[in-house]
This record gives C-alpha cells, sequence and structure tokens, in this order.
C-alpha cells in the first residue's frame, strides 16, 4: 500500500491500495499496531465508506478536509496505480 500523503507528527497516512475497487477511494491510518482506526473514504466527494476503530470527530473532519483538498493529486494518483493493472 503506497502511502501518498503522511499527516503532520505522522498523526495519520493517506494510502491508495494498488488493484483496488471503485469507486476512486482512501484509506486513511491513525496510530500503530493493535490501535490503528481505519477510515474508507471517497475521493470525488469525501464520503466516509467505513470506519473500523475509533476516531476524534475533530481529527477525522481534518482527514477528510485534506482529502477534498488534495483532491485532485488523489485522483491522478489512483489513476497512475491502477492504470499499471
Amino acid at each position: 500500500m503506497p502511502v501518498v500523503i503522511w499527516g503532520p507528527h505522522n498523526k495519520f497516512r493517506i494510502i491508495i491500495n494498488v488493484r483496488d475497487h471503485d469507486p476512486p477511494h482512501v484509506h486513511i491510518l491513525f496510530g500503530k499496531g493493535t490501535g490503528v482506526c481505519e477510515i474508507r473514504a471517497t475521493i470525488t466527494d469525501c464520503t466516509v465508506l467505513t470506519i473500523r476503530g475509533k476516531v476524534l470527530r475533530s481529527d477525522l473532519q481534518k482527514v477528510l478536509d485534506l482529502v477534498e483538498d488534495q483532491q485532485e493529486f488523489l485522483l491522478e494518483k489512483w489513476e497512475e496505480y491502477h492504470e499499471q493493472n
């Protein structure tokens, strides 16, 4: 899973899986080891698809704002990773 964006102080990372299914989406991981929280959100409209684990509402909003701000970059990466396969 290529990490495409690291959050401030490595608090979270935004990942796009190679050979993943549509719709274009990212995996946002908070924490490490057994304390990981994973959020799946669409790139095009920042809809939360799933949340596994616990995350503060304020942190969730920050990462969704970042996905929205970086939408063009993330869609380019999605296309890049999925054209190869």
